[in-house]
C-alpha cells in the first residue's frame, strides 16, 4: 500500500491542508463485496463454465494493473496531477 500527499476537494484544494491518498490494493475491489455479490459470482461462475470470472478481471483490467489513489478522508479519487511531495 503507497501512500502519497495530496490536495484534494475534501479540503478545498488547500495546499496547506494536505490530505492522505492512498491506493489501493491490485484486487482491492474485492473487498467492497458483500455476501449477496458473492453469492451471485459464485452462480453465476458455476452457470457460464468460469467465463464470468474473466469477464469481472476484464471489467476491472485497469483496476489491476494500475490500481488509483484514494483520499483517506472522503475516499475520492485522487488524480497523479494532486500529489504533492
Amino acid at each position: 500500500m503507497n501512500m502519497v500527499k495530496a490536495v484534494c476537494e475534501c479540503k478545498n484544494m488547500s495546499e496547506d491542508d494536505l490530505v492522505v491518498a492512498v491506493q489501493r490494493e491490485r484486487f482491492g475491489f474485492i473487498d467492497e463485496w458483500t455476501l449477496w455479490i458473492w453469492i451471485m459470482v459464485a452462480i453465476l461462475t458455476l452457470l457460464t463454465g468460469g467465463f464470468w470470472l474473466l469477464f469481472i478481471v476484464g471489467y476491472h483490467y485497469g483496476d489491476i494493473l494500475k490500481p488509483k489513489y484514494y483520499c483517506n478522508l472522503c475516499d475520492a479519487v485522487i488524480p497523479s496531477k494532486q500529489f504533492r511531495l
